[in-house]
Parts: C-alpha cells; sequence; structure tokens
C-alpha cells in the first residue's frame, strides 16, 4: 500500500473513533470550564508587553469574525491578518465561503469607511440585516444569564460590603445614574437590582423571533448596551468572579458567564466601535482579504456512529461490558441518550476555521517568525479539540498563535487536521499533534466515566499484562496503562468533581 493511502485509511480511522468519543462527551454534557489556553495569565512578565497588542490585535480579529456570522448553525469563521508584504486580511470558515459571504466582508468595510460613517451606530444597518438572528441569540442568552444571576441575589447583596463610593462600584456609570436617579442618592444594592431588573426588562422590547420587526431598533439596542456596561463594569461582579473559596464556584461561574455573555451583546457596539477607529485611521479605502486555500487529506468525512450508544461505551471502557449498576445510573442520569443518540449518529466532520487559518499561514513555515504571537480571531470561542491541537502545535514547533479563548466543548464534527501540512511531524503514519489531541480526548472521556459511573469495573490486572483484548489498539492500551499508574481513582473523581459538578 502507498505511504499517502496508508496514512488516509490510518486518518480515517482516528477520525470515527474520535468522533465517536467526542460524542459520548457530548452527550454526557462535558464541558473542560477550566481549560487552559494561552492567554495573559499564561505569559511570563517578559511577554506581558507584547500581549497588550496582541489582545487588541483580538478584538479587532474577533470582531471582524463576529459581524460576519449569521446565526445559522455551523456558521463560524475566524480572521486574522497576514502582514507579508502588507496587510491582508485572512478568513475562513467551518464551511465553504460562499459569494454572499465575500460580499458581506465587502459590504462591512463599506460602511465602515463610508464618509458619512462617524461610529458604530452608523453600521448598525449592515449588522442587523447579516447577523440579526446572531444578535438576537445573543440577547436572549444574556437575557437567561441575567435571571439566573438575580435568583440569589438578596443574599448575595446580603454578604457583600460595597464601596462607600458609588463611582468605585460602578466605574464610568456617571451619565447612567445621572439618567436613572436624576441625582438622587441610592442605596448600592437598589442600584444593583434596578440593574438587573432593567435589563430584563429592555430585553422584553425586542421581538427576538424577528429582531427587525422591532420598533426602533438601533436606539433599544444602544439603551440595552448603555446599561449592561454599567453592570459588567460593577466592583461587585468582578469580586464573585476573583473570588477563590470553593464555596463560592456556583456564582462565580455565574458571574463569569454573565459578564461573558453581556460582552457578546455589547461587541456589536463597542468592538465595531474599536474597528471603525483602526480602520479608519490605518485603512482608510478599507483592507484587502482573502479567503484560505482548500486543504486536502484532512479528517473531513462522513462517519456514522454505532447504532446503539452502550457499544460505544463498552469502547470506551477498553472492551468491558457496562454493570447493571452502570446501566442503572445511565439509564437514570441521561434517560434520553438512546434516543438523541441515535438522531444525531450521522456526522460530517470539518475543519474548524482557527485551525486552517492558522494551516493556511504556516505553509511558508521556514520564514514564519515564531518568535512573534500569531492571534486569530473567532466569531465563537475556540471548542476542546482545537485549544488542544493549538496547544500541541505550538510546543511541537515553538510557535505562539492563540485564539481570544475557550469554552473546552466537544464537538463530535470536529476533524483531524491529519498529515496535510508539508512541515508536519509523523510517527506510525499519524500526526504528533493529532495525536496529542486524542489522547486529551480519550483522558477526559475516561475520567468523566469514572466520575458519573463510579461502580463500573475496570481492567484487571490480568489484562494489562495479557493486552488481550482485541478491540483495543496499543496507543489506547499504553492510555489506559499510563492514567492507572499516574492517578488514583479518588484522584481521578477529584479532577472530574471540578470540570463537570
Amino acid at each position: 500500500m502507498a505511504p499517502q493511502q496508508n496514512h488516509q485509511d490510518v486518518l480515517m480511522s482516528d477520525q470515527r473513533r474520535l468522533s465517536e468519543q467526542l460524542q459520548l462527551l457530548y452527550h454526557f454534557g462535558y464541558s473542560d470550564i477550566d481549560m487552559r489556553y494561552q492567554d495573559v495569565d499564561h505569559l511570563s512578565d517578559r511577554h506581558r508587553q507584547k500581549w497588550y497588542g496582541t489582545k487588541s490585535t483580538i478584538r479587532i480579529l474577533d470582531t471582524i469574525a463576529v459581524a460576519l456570522t449569521t446565526g445559522r448553525p455551523g456558521d463560524v469563521f475566524a480572521a486574522a491578518f497576514d502582514t507579508h508584504g502588507g496587510v491582508t486580511l485572512v478568513l475562513a470558515k467551518n464551511d465553504s465561503p460562499t459569494a454572499e459571504d465575500d460580499r458581506a466582508v465587502r459590504d462591512l468595510f463599506g460602511w465602515i469607511t463610508a464618509p458619512e460613517t462617524t461610529g458604530a451606530y452608523d453600521v448598525l444597518p449592515f449588522l442587523f440585516t447579516r447577523c440579526g438572528a446572531n444578535i438576537a441569540k445573543r440577547i436572549a442568552k444574556m437575557d437567561d444569564a441575567v435571571r439566573g444571576f438575580s435568583h440569589g441575589i438578596e443574599e448575595v447583596l446580603r454578604n457583600y460590603t460595597p464601596e462607600p463610593s458609588v463611582d468605585k462600584e460602578f466605574p464610568l456609570s456617571t451619565d447612567y445614574l445621572d439618567l436613572q436617579y436624576r441625582g438622587q442618592q441610592v442605596p448600592f444594592e437598589q442600584i444593583m437590582r434596578d440593574l438587573l431588573g432593567g435589563i430584563m426588562d429592555r430585553v422584553g422590547d425586542f421581538t427576538l423571533q424577528n429582531i427587525s420587526a422591532t420598533p426602533d431598533l438601533y436606539p433599544r439596542y444602544i439603551t440595552l448596551v448603555f446599561v449592561a456596561f454599567v453592570l459588567k463594569r460593577s466592583r461587585l461582579l468582578r469580586s464573585l468572579r476573583e473570588s477563590t473559596s470553593p464555596m463560592d464556584r456556583n456564582r462565580k461561574l455565574q458571574a463569569e458567564r454573565l459578564k461573558r455573555r453581556i460582552a457578546k451583546v455589547c461587541q456589536y457596539y463597542d468592538g465595531i466601535a474599536e474597528l471603525v477607529d483602526l480602520t479608519r485611521r490605518h485603512f482608510p479605502q478599507g483592507i484587502a482579504h482573502r479567503w484560505v486555500d482548500p486543504i486536502c487529506d484532512t479528517g473531513e468525512t462522513a462517519v456514522d456512529l454505532e447504532d446503539d450508544y452502550l457499544v460505544a461505551i463498552e469502547r470506551a471502557l477498553g472492551g468491558v461490558s457496562p454493570s447493571t449498576d452502570t446501566l442503572t445510573t445511565l439509564h437514570g442520569k441521561f434517560p434520553n441518550m438512546g434516543g438523541t443518540w441515535g438522531a444525531s449518529r450521522s456526522i460530517t466532520t470539518r475543519l474548524h476555521a482557527e485551525i486552517h487559518i492558522l494551516l493556511h499561514l504556516s505553509k511558508s513555515f521556514d520564514i514564519l517568525d515564531r518568535s512573534q504571537q500569531q492571534p486569530i480571531g473567532c466569531s465563537k470561542r475556540s471548542c476542546l479539540c482545537c485549544t488542544l491541537w493549538i496547544w500541541a502545535y505550538n510546543n511541537r514547533y515553538r510557535t505562539k498563535w492563540l485564539t481570544s479563548g475557550s469554552h473546552g466543548k466537544p464537538y463530535s464534527s470536529w476533524a483531524l487536521p491529519g498529515c496535510s501540512y508539508a512541515h508536519a511531524w509523523v510517527a506510525d503514519g499519524r500526526s504528533e499533534v493529532d495525536v496529542a489531541v486524542m489522547r486529551g480526548v480519550r483522558e477526559r472521556l475516561i475520567q468523566t466515566i469514572f466520575q458519573l459511573f463510579p461502580n463500573q469495573r475496570r481492567l484487571s490486572d490480568e489484562y494489562w499484562s495479557s493486552g488481550s483484548e482485541p478491540r483495543q489498539s496499543d496507543g489506547e492500551v499504553e492510555m489506559w496503562r499510563e492514567l492507572r499508574e499516574s492517578q488514583t481513582f479518588a484522584a481521578i473523581r477529584e479532577i472530574i468533581f471540578r470540570k463537570i459538578i
């Protein structure tokens, strides 16, 4: 068999197994919410000065990607700057870009550079035409987060000691306070209640099913952003997010989710304002753009998973059948898993946009300046596999690619890049970077199963010495052995407790 064909056969086999494991993680509700990604907190002091410029660039790139997103399923974009021979905006999409997508790029910068445009407000007609469904989705999610945060707020307020100065509690909020209270002195607690209630009331003014039908749409959106900004910058929200007490973990996660969802709604104003300013100063005629070239020999394919999800679980357990106790727990915690598994077992895998951009800009690998941080903007935070892959790629090739963040969610449609790039290090027909991703996913799946089903029998000592399970690859046997030898069962449970409970 030709080496290239052998690599592709191995890749397709790996892709099917990876998609199956990711699908199990998804159905188990897994999300690596504490997943590390290369942001300022993980840079040494000598790199922090560079980071501030990188952070600003990522905000701009994120905004461009978001401004192209319609909200349709799978409509995820990524953007980066290619600075070789001038500045060119490089774009990618999880699916193939269309003529409509390309026209949207030109229209976006046409609106931004129009003589009558003075700020973000003037670009709202384009944004609500192109991105209306996505904006509505973000407003609805912010509303959910505000309502969730409002439950139990009285207890939070009782346990919180506010600053004497309202300006310290609500920075840069003078205009809001003057308009809301007309110079009256109002207690901190009342301001916080009014903020939460005011956001929910203003969300109710939108027709979210068809946002363009909302009367006075643009002023209503600006008013919502105006109020949401005050809550986003509040000292209370910051203190909850910065809490290190295990007792405050749920509130901390709520506060982080709330801030993140407010930021997503406001991005169509403050992010666009920053993009307008940068473009009009540096690219008054607009900016050249191009889409990434197609990449062959990746894990993009059609995958049909096992009809029976119990077979997939057995395979994840290394060939050990789920015990009666495991089945009882499984049916109790996930009563609809059989139906949802069957409805989602046909998967079309796609190379994610940020990986596509990274590989496109790394084609001239020998001349790539690997000392510089290489930011990629995304319309959604990077998934579990993208984050694992970028980390492994950076470690292997000493590069500094990064995105603005990760939600750590597993997507079974994530395609392995394989050996599609010329500088790929290959061992046993596999890209070493892909192997790191597959190992990371397997470990998380095993840990999740042990946490959810603590009484499930594991592989016996005889198994480890005999290697008798035919369904398991050598790599999986080694991974199970390493896990068994390096971590106690209790330690595994503790890891997963922090991640998914």
